[in-house]
């Protein structure tokens, strides 16, 4: 049976257990995806004239591609081999149906002639041996298909899991992302509004400049001696300095809201979102369930049928094969 080394699906037989050969752990790449990946990027390298460079983003999205193409058939050919061995096991379930039908009919009718004449009896016994060994047979070949859509089913329910979880590592990822870039730009932002004037800035720095640029020509000693009497008036006149965390700073409450809101607002989707996939997976478990209850309830009823065709037929073996003869006939 191949795998998809080759790109092909065994379709099962009735005699054979159906199987996927060469499926690694759900989620890998297969090794022919893998090499033929190898050497688009190993062509690519060659082409250009650089060896050992950095993979560009294209790399990535075609490697993103490649593998959601390998899920994908891997889907496709598990809902195959389910569509086959459903459709196998109706058939040879209602051939079985009418063949239980016929050994009851060829007993009835065995133990009627074993009254009569052991001859009759007798010709009818090898039909009833052989009729009995090939519905035997074929419940066991129903047992194994109802075994593989049991593990089909699994390997189903294995890769919805894995994508499900998937799906919700790159939403996570993209929110960290999104919360970070928001805590960068209000960041950035606070630090450029409350940063501090320069010299040059309003209307006190220019009127200094003016004021020092006017008195250039003044001798050093006269020119100290007027900037320090100015500074003891301005130390003198001046109100006190305020206290540090006295006033808020203007602007600095409404931008702490807003931060809060986004983060907020940001952590009640990722919270929805958890909630919505966290159901889907509790409906998923809930199918599942039912479906092994179903499936082992079929197989019991199956094997407690078989079991007492078997009986039957191993009574008929030794017992029914002698007829039993009255007193009264000669």
């Amino acid at each position: 049976m191949r795998g998809f080394q080759n790109q092909s699906i065994s379709e099962g037989t009735p005699n054979s257990k159906p199987y996927f050969s060469n499926i690694d752990h759900l989620g890998n790449i297969p090794k022919v995806l893998i090499n033929y990946k190898s050497s688009l990027v190993a062509t690519e390298n060659k082409n250009i004239g650089v060896r050992d460079q950095a993979p560009e983003p294209d790399v990535f999205s075609r490697k993103a591609s490649v593998d959601y193409k390998a899920r994908a058939i891997q889907v496709v050919g598990i809902f195959r081999q389910l569509a086959n061995l459903s459709n196998q096991v109706t058939q040879e379930t209602e051939v079985q149906t009418r063949e239980e039908r016929k050994v009851e009919l060829y007993t009835e009718l065995s133990s009627t002639l074993s009254n009569i004449s052991a001859i009759g009896a007798a010709s009818i016994m090898p039909n009833l041996a052989d009729m009995a060994l090939k519905n035997a047979e074929r419940k066991q070949r129903i047992d194994v298909h109802f075994k593989s859509i049991a593990q089909l089913w699994e390997q189903a329910f294995e890769i919805f899991a894995v994508e499900i979880s998937r799906v919700l590592n790159n939403e996570l990822e993209k929110s960290v992302k999104e919360i970070c870039q928001a805590a960068d730009l209000v960041g950035s932002s606070l630090v450029v509004s409350h940063s501090p004037p320069s010299v040059g800035d309003g209307r006190g720095g220019s009127s200094i400049q003016k004021g020092l640029a006017g008195k250039e020509e003044e001798p050093t000693f006269a020119r100290n001696e007027h900037i320090s009497q100015q500074e003891h008036k301005r130390r003198r006149y001046a109100p006190p300095s305020p206290v540090p965390n006295e006033t808020p700073i203007m602007g600095q409450q409404p931008v702490r809201e807003e931060i809060q809101q986004s983060v907020q607002e940001i952590l009640s989707q990722m919270k929805l979102k958890i909630d919505e996939q966290t159901q889907s997976l509790q409906m998923l478990m809930k199918e599942n369930y039912e479906l092994k209850t179903s499936l082992q309830g079929q197989m019991s009823t199956s094997l407690q049928s078989s079991n007492y065709s078997s009986h039957s037929s191993h009574g008929l073996s030794k017992g029914g094969m002698t007829p039993t003869v009255s007193p009264d006939q000669p």
